[in-house]
């Protein structure tokens, strides 16, 4: 099948049949490109065209989540335990939860439950996907989290990038602190790099991110009540665990 609709596709295209369109397709844009009877599929292939990444909130969103499941069954007591903590932190205090066990068990759904209940109260909600393939890649999570804060979508130039970058940090951080921010957090946006100053190691540096990254999170908590599920910690690289550990931390002593 792959080989066919290697032959059928246009050069710089990439094309993918219904199969792996039903299980891709809330990651990616497609449109189809009609029917072929390539040599082998007598009754015809349809084929999709891959046009771009799309803008969707969270792999949760994206694979996992299916409004068609209905309600939770059987998890009442750990739902209950997860809408006191959600309580307690609309109440001012905060804090951080677990959740733990093995694959398929269902965490996911939980977490999302909650997340929608916070919703429902107004709360804004943040997502860090942690992913097996980005591990070794640093602040990856974290950089997709703050370009969905800055509503920057794939394909933004580098000037628009920029623009809604720093409208973004002028949001949770004084005017003065924005062009400094915006230099430390530059690769998380999309944009390119400045040179590591001649006076700063690449650890001072990194700490300096990190350091930029927890206060725009925390101006961004005083400013309303807010949720942050960390998908998947246990891929996650170690910065970005650096800067959930900060983050859990402080997370009682942060008030909105």
């Amino acid at each position: 099948m792959a080989e066919r609709l290697r032959s059928l596709a246009d050069p710089d295209r990439v094309l993918t049949c219904d199969s792996t369109k039903r299980l891709a397709a809330r990651f990616f844009s497609m449109t189809t490109s009609g029917c072929s009877k390539p040599r082998g599929f007598e009754e015809g292939v349809r084929a999709w065209c891959v046009l771009r990444k799309s803008s969707v909130v969270s792999r949760f969103d994206a694979q996992r989540y299916d409004e068609s499941r209905g309600e939770i069954i059987g998890r009442g007591d750990v739902l209950a335990r997860l809408s006191e903590a959600w309580s307690d932190a609309r109440g001012g205090k905060g804090c951080t939860v677990c959740l733990v066990g093995d694959a398929g068990i269902g965490k996911s759904r939980l977490a999302k439950a909650t997340l929608d209940l916070a919703a429902l109260d107004g709360a804004t909600v943040l997502n860090i996907d942690c992913m097996p393939s980005t591990g070794n890649t640093p602040l990856f999570p974290i950089g997709m989290l703050l370009r969905r804060v800055a509503n920057i979508t794939v394909g933004a130039s580098e000037s628009e990038k920029r623009g809604l970058a720093t409208e973004a940090l002028g949001r949770f951080l004084a005017a003065s602190d924005v062009p400094n921010a915006l230099s430390d957090l530059a690769p998380l946006f999309g944009l390119e790099a400045a040179p590591i100053p001649v006076d700063q190691t690449p650890d001072q540096v990194r700490d300096q991110t990190i350091s930029t990254v927890v206060r725009m999170l925390r101006a961004l908590v005083a400013q309303g009540p807010s949720v942050l599920l960390c998908e998947d910690l246990h891929w996650a690289d170690d910065t970005t665990v650096n800067i959930v550990e900060r983050l859990a931390d402080e997370i009682a002593d942060l008030r909105c």
